[in-house]
C-alpha cells in the first residue's frame, strides 16, 4: 500500500485538499490529470474514491471507454439519479473520449455547469491535454486546473520491485536502467518486477516479457487505423526515429498532401508527435516511445 501511496503523491495531494476546502454549495474547482499509458491516472481515482466516499460526499468512477457520456444533458441526468444528498465528486476515466466526441456546444453547457454553485467536483484523467483546454477560443479554456503525473523517480522504482520480489533477485541499479530505458512508470515497474519474480535475469528477457504484456493493446491499435494510417505508422515504427515529411513520402510512395492531412488525424488521436525544426522541415515520429520499442521487439 505504502507503494501505491507515493504513486502520483503530489497530484493525489493538490487534489484531496482541494476537495477538502469545498463547502455545500461552492463553485467547485474541477481537475485534469494527464499521464501517459501506466502511469497510475486510474489507481489515482481509485484513491481519491476511497478516501472520501465515506465523508459528506459522493464520489462516482466512470470510465468512458466502457460507458461513453454522450452529451452534457446525459451527464446531469445520469448524476440526478445516483447522488443521495451529497457533493458529487464526479471521476471521470480516459476523459479524452469524452471531451473529444463532444461538440462545442456541449462543452460549453459543461463550463456553465462547473461554475454553477453546488456543481459536481469533476476530476477528469486521460492521456494527453486536448486543445480544448489550451487554446484561447476554446470551450474549457482556463476553466479547469491543469495537472500531470510525473515520472518514477528511481527510489520509487526500487520500492515497487521490491515490494513485489524482494531485494536480492536483481541488481538495483540494473533493473532502474531497464525500467528508465522502457518508461519510467508505476506499470512497467511492476511488470519488470514480475517477470524478475518468475525467474527472468537477462536484461533482453525482462524486456521482451514487458513488452509483451502490450501486444492486445497495440495489435487493436493498429487494427483500428485505415490503410493509410497504418502505412503511415508502421513505417515510422520501423524508422524508430524522427522523419522528414520527404522521407515518409519516399517509404510510402504517398503524396506530401496526403501524408499531412493523415498525420493531422493520427495528431488527434495521440500517436505521432510532430517535432517543430524550421519551415518545411518538420520531424514525425510516434509519440510513445513504449509503442516503438514494443513493435522493435514484436
Amino acid at each position: 500500500m505504502k507503494i501505491v501511496e507515493n504513486i502520483g503523491k503530489k497530484v493525489f495531494s493538490i487534489i484531496s485538499e482541494g476537495i477538502i476546502r469545498e463547502t455545500h454549495n461552492s463553485i467547485p474547482q474541477c481537475y485534469y490529470v494527464s499521464g501517459e499509458l501506466g502511469y497510475g491516472k486510474t489507481t489515482l481515482l481509485h484513491r481519491i474514491k476511497e478516501k472520501f466516499e465515506s465523508q459528506n460526499f459522493q464520489p462516482i468512477y466512470i470510465d468512458c471507454l466502457l460507458h461513453p457520456i454522450p452529451n452534457e444533458e446525459k451527464m446531469e441526468e445520469y448524476l440526478h439519479s445516483v447522488t443521495d444528498h451529497k457533493r458529487a465528486i464526479l471521476l471521470i476515466d480516459e476523459a479524452h473520449i469524452l471531451l473529444n466526441t463532444w461538440s462545442n456546444q456541449e462543452l460549453s453547457k459543461l463550463r456553465a455547469l462547473i461554475y454553477s454553485p453546488g456543481a459536481p467536483i469533476i476530476v477528469f484523467v486521460g492521456n494527453r491535454v486536448t486543445k480544448i483546454f489550451t487554446e484561447y477560443s476554446a470551450p474549457l479554456y482556463n476553466s479547469i486546473l491543469l495537472l500531470t503525473l510525473d515520472k518514477l523517480a528511481d527510489t520509487d522504482i526500487i520500492g515497487i520491485v521490491d515490494n513485489i520480489c524482494g531485494s536480492k533477485c536483481i541488481k538495483h541499479e540494473d533493473i532502474i536502467n531497464i525500467v528508465n530505458s522502457l518508461e519510467p512508470s508505476p506499470l512497467i515497474a511492476t511488470l519488470c518486477a514480475k517477470a524478475v519474480k518468475e525467474g527472468y535475469k537477462e536484461e533482453k528477457d525482462i524486456k521482451h516479457q514487458v513488452l509483451s504484456f502490450f501486444d492486445d493493446l497495440y495489435r487493436k491499435e493498429l487494427s483500428l487505423l485505415s490503410p493509410v494510417q497504418l502505412l503511415i505508422v508502421t513505417t515510422l515504427l520501423k524508422a524508430q526515429t524522427p522523419c522528414l515529411l520527404s522521407k515518409i513520402a519516399k517509404d510510402t510512395q504517398l503524396k506530401n498532401s496526403d501524408i499531412t492531412s493523415q498525420i493531422k488525424r493520427l495528431k488527434e488521436r495521440n500517436l505521432v508527435e510532430v517535432i517543430k525544426r524550421q519551415p518545411k522541415k518538420s520531424l514525425y515520429e510516434i509519440k510513445s516511445k513504449l509503442f516503438t520499442k514494443w513493435y522493435k521487439n514484436s
